[in-house]
């Protein structure tokens, strides 16, 4: 999964951000950074610039909202979660921010297409 990321990462284009000549694989990097609690705002405030301006480039660069974004730098943790500990499935929701078991599940189950348990049973490498 760290692959993954990193191939999601290295795709995107270092097209400079207007005024600061920011790359957008600094905004990824600080998202990647700070995934269990960042915002947009905060994201924003970090950088100096607008939750809208911070929002229009992420979209316009990945072609997925802050949102999207940020819910798969979620998701491709706990899946190295998953697949090289036994963190509990009642604690893993919230170790990657997600403050209810259900709302991670859904997003899990939608992205991946299956549940985080039957995830686990076909990735693991640990123990």
């Amino acid at each position: 999964m760290s692959d993954l990321a990193r191939s999601y990462t290295n795709r995107l284009s270092h097209v400079p951000m207007h005024r600061n000549n920011l790359p957008i694989t600094s905004l990824l990097s600080y998202i990647n950074e700070h995934y269990q609690t960042i915002t947009l705002e905060e994201l924003a405030e970090q950088f100096h610039y607008s939750t809208r301006t911070i929002s229009n480039f992420i979209q316009r660069e990945t072609g997925k909202t802050f949102r999207e974004t940020l819910q798969n730098y979620r998701l491709v943790h706990a899946c190295q979660y998953l697949s090289k500990t036994d963190i509990s499935l009642n604690d893993l929701p919230e170790l990657v921010g997600y403050s209810q078991r259900s709302t991670f599940e859904r997003a899990f189950k939608e992205y991946f297409h299956c549940t985080p348990a039957q995830y686990r049973k076909n990735h693991q490498s640990y123990g």
